[in-house]
């Protein structure tokens, strides 16, 4: 029997999973960016490339406060939805 004669139910994964992988490889990607830029901060020497360790330090404090709003917001929905029910 050839593979393309053969049957395909069962291969492959859910669409729960796939979607799941894809929620994680953005937050790994958030994390890895974090990460590099805080590497960045940690390793250059102060005053050697200011500007770029301006932009790299609000990135890093932008990235922290919308990850704050975020999880405030998801909060007030998740309190919001426990009241009407």
């Amino acid at each position: 029997m050839t593979l393309a004669a053969s049957s395909r139910s069962g291969i492959g994964a859910s669409k729960r999973w796939t979607s799941s992988l894809h929620v994680a490889a953005a937050w790994v990607y958030i994390a890895s960016t974090f990460a590099a830029l805080v590497a960045f901060l940690a390793l250059t020497p102060d005053g050697i490339v200011e500007p770029a360790q301006t932009l790299a330090g609000w990135l890093v404090g932008g990235g922290v406060a919308a990850l704050a709003v975020g999880t405030v917001v998801r909060g007030l929905e998740r309190l919001l939805d426990c009241e009407t029910d």
